[in-house]
């Protein structure tokens, strides 16, 4: 079981680290050089024309899925409300035969 403690957060388009499958000798190289990478990532974006950075791109995609995916849940709940509704109406009428 991994402990969270041991886990770098990551940032936009750097991924998180978890060190618990690393050897110990190495974290504190590797935690030094993930918030390197993190500094330098961000100073990158900022030179970026703005519809050209993460925030613009794949951020936006992906708010505009999440986005989709709560319609769709939506839609089947709604889709399926009324099924139910269909089904309770059609058990009534062959109840009253």
């Amino acid at each position: 079981m991994s402990n969270k403690k041991n886990i770098l957060e990551g940032y936009k388009g750097i991924m998180e680290i978890d060190l618990n499958s690393i050897d110990r000798k190495y974290w504190k190289e590797i935690t030094r050089q993930h918030y390197e990478d993190i500094r330098a990532y961000k100073i990158e974006q900022k030179q970026l024309k703005p519809h050209l950075r993460y925030e613009n791109t794949i951020e936006k995609v992906n708010q505009i899925i999440k986005m989709d995916q709560e319609w769709q849940t939506k839609r089947l709940q709604q889709k399926e409300a009324e099924d139910f509704e269909k089904c309770k109406i059609y058990n009534n009428s062959k109840r009253n035969l």
